[in-house]
């Protein structure tokens, strides 16, 4: 729900006030544009994992992926999506209205709990 997945358009675009204060301790400090695509980032980047990794592999897994209409993560959850389609990874996909807070989580809980007691049922 809401998943941070980011295109490395957003990453490089982000103001560096944000960066420095969301993702330098994680991906690296004083990154600017498209360097800050590189590297650790590129590594453990979601879309980037999907983009890059062993179809079949990913295959093994099951993924839900629901995110508002107007949450700032749209992009890069679209762009997930996407990615995922394209290399035949089967999974759910849902836009409902709504933004990245509590309200929307709380109203996608049922049916992303019928998708865990589906899914991963002995």
């Amino acid at each position: 729900m809401s998943g941070a997945f980011w295109t490395h358009e957003e990453i490089a675009k982000i103001q560096d006030d944000f960066w420095d204060k969301a993702f330098a301790d994680i991906f690296g400090p004083n990154l600017k544009g498209e360097a800050r695509t590189e590297g650790h980032f590129a590594k453990n980047n979601g879309l980037d994992i999907v983009k890059n990794g062993n179809a079949d592999e990913l295959k093994k897994v099951k993924y839900y992926i629901d995110c508002g209409d107007d949450d700032f993560l749209i992009e890069g959850n679209m762009a997930l999506h996407l990615e995922m389609k394209k290399k035949g990874i089967p999974h759910e996909f849902r836009v409902r209205d709504g933004i990245h807070d509590w309200t929307y989580w709380r109203t996608a809980l049922p049916e992303v709990l019928k998708f865990v007691s589906q899914s991963f049922h002995r």
